[in-house]
């Protein structure tokens, strides 16, 4: 990332702690539409995420792209980025 970022964006700092986990995305993931045109939206990953709380790295970032891909009617319509980082 650029610092200073090229736009304007708003920043903030967080404190993690062993044992936390923290999911980078790109609004394709939250935005893939079912038939009836609902977002997955961040609903839908707090979802997934929960049901598959179990699972870390590439396992984890596989099953929530399985579920949201399911949710939509014609998959991804938009680039989707999911990282997964696990604080050791």
């Amino acid at each position: 990332m650029m610092d200073p970022m090229p736009l304007p964006c708003i920043t903030k700092q967080i404190h993690v702690r062993s044992n936390d986990r923290v999911l980078l995305y790109s609004d394709g993931l939250i935005e893939v539409e079912n038939c009836s045109q609902s977002a997955f939206g961040v609903e839908g990953l707090t979802r997934s995420l929960t049901d598959h709380c179990q699972l870390h790295g590439q396992q984890l970032n596989n099953s929530i792209l399985t579920q949201a891909e399911s949710f939509g009617a014609n998959g991804f319509q938009d680039d989707v980025l999911l990282m997964s980082i696990s604080i050791k």
